[in-house]
């Protein structure tokens, strides 16, 4: 029982590095945390069929589409409930993001936010767990407007 408890506590953390690590625009480190040939794609669940929007292979994609991040001033990714199932050196899991996505001009703010769940595969490469496959859903969206003072 404690390997699947240390399996756990390890996918656990890959998850909140993956929101730390994308948050710090850290995308080369983000990247390592997906095994060599990992896959993080994206789908909408407001369309019908879940076409899928994008889909990245292999670290060199994820960090160029990472990248696309900086357009933001600040972004904020808070993890909520995850549920994992371990099956030997794989396993497989869900996990629920708020994605908040800050944009300023002057004065003037407007914050994109995405619900989100992550239905991730996670393998054992190199002696850590990594990402084998990633699937964002995007549950909902909004966008807010306001105003901001001095920082």
């Amino acid at each position: 029982m404690s390997a699947e408890i240390d399996a756990v506590r390890a996918i656990e953390a890959l998850v909140v590095d993956y929101a730390v690590g994308v948050d710090a625009r850290d995308y080369d480190e983000v990247a390592r945390l997906f095994a060599d040939d990992g896959v993080l794609r994206a789908r909408r669940t407001s369309v019908q069929s879940g076409d899928l929007l994008w889909q990245l292979d292999g670290r060199a994609e994820i960090v160029a589409r990472l990248q696309g991040l900086d357009r933001f001033a600040r972004t904020f990714h808070q993890i909520a409930q995850h549920t994992i199932a371990i099956d030997g050196d794989r396993a497989t899991g869900l996990a629920y993001c708020t994605a908040h996505h800050l944009t300023r001009t002057g004065d003037e703010t407007s914050l994109y936010v995405m619900y989100i769940r992550y239905e991730d595969t996670y393998v054992i490469d190199d002696g850590r767990w990594r990402f084998a496959d990633r699937l964002l859903w995007i549950d909902m969206e909004e966008t807010r407007t306001g105003t901001m003072g001095p920082t």
